[in-house]
Parts: structure tokens; sequence; C-alpha cells
């Protein structure tokens, strides 16, 4: 969509009818812009996923961020999400009496532990997530999800500055 976009600028500065070329990007603006069923079906992932980890005891928000968040999603784009769960005790203990560097692992263990706890409950058929893959030895581990057949889902545990971020773009 942006090379169209940028395509159809480079149009607008040769062409006799720039109100042509103008038309035309809006019309491939649009085009690129997801369905509402698309937005709808990110909402319903959203709360079906918010339930799933509900009901393994996993409280706390389940925050979008990306473009979903922003509202510069495209037709094609993913859902991601991070689980904002309550961290458990032994987590805010060591978190509480950590450097940072410790603080950050300690929140990566947990964060695997509870993506394990989900997948877990996903694969049971808790909604209709299919588990696509799971990335646990990174930085930032994360499950790939795909929820109706239709929408990849990212869920990542805690994850502050992708939130961060995304609060930058809105």
């Amino acid at each position: 969509p942006f090379d169209a976009a940028a395509a159809a600028l480079s149009d607008l500065r040769i062409c006799s009818d720039p109100g042509a070329v103008l038309a035309d990007l809006e019309m491939r603006l649009v085009e690129s812009m997801p369905p509402i069923l698309q937005l709808t079906r990110a909402k319903r992932a959203v709360d079906a996923l918010s339930g799933c980890a509900s009901s393994i005891g996993l409280s706390g928000p389940l925050l979008p961020f990306g473009s979903h968040a922003t509202g510069f999603a495209l037709a094609d784009s993913g859902l991601d999400v991070t689980l904002m769960a309550d961290p458990c005790d032994d987590l805010a203990e060591d978190v509480a009496e950590a450097d940072e560097a410790r603080a950050d692992d300690a929140i990566r263990e947990a964060g695997m532990r509870h993506l394990k706890e989900l997948r877990g409950h996903l694969a049971g058929g808790c909604a209709p997530f299919e588990v696509v893959q799971e990335v646990f030895e990174t930085i930032v581990p994360v499950l790939k999800l795909r929820f109706e057949k239709r929408l990849d889902v990212v869920v990542s545990f805690r994850n502050g500055r992708a939130l961060r971020s995304t609060r930058l773009l809105r």
C-alpha cells in the first residue's frame, strides 16, 4: 500500500490531472484499510484471550500494541498483545530486590511459564485459537496464534517497551 502511495505521489508530479491521481491515491488507501469484520475479529480475539488467561488465574489486562492499537492496521495486519498479568509473589520479591538485569530475567522467566500455561489451556480448546509457534528463547518470549483461522495473534508477557512505543505513535 505504501509503495502504491509513493508511486501515486510520483505520478502527481508529472500528471496533467493531479485530481485523478489524488482520487486514485485515496482509493488505494481505502482498499488497504482493514475491513470492519477484521477489526471486530481482533476485538473478539482480545476478549477470548483475556477470558482464557483469567480462567487459569492470570489476572491483569491483555493490552493490544502495534498497528491495531495505533489505528495504522492494514487489511493483512496481525494483532500484537501483551499480557500484563500481575506477577506472582515470588516474582514480585525477586524484582523488588534485584538489579534491572535480574528483574528483566525474572520477568522473562515468568513470561515463559505463563505463556506455556496459556498454550496448554488454548490447546485444550479454550477458544478458537490455533497455536502456530512458540518462541520462548528470546529477550521477549512470545506465543504465536491464529484466531478463527484468519487472524494472526502474537502474545507476549509484560512487554512494556512495546506499549511505550505504541503510545508514541498515537
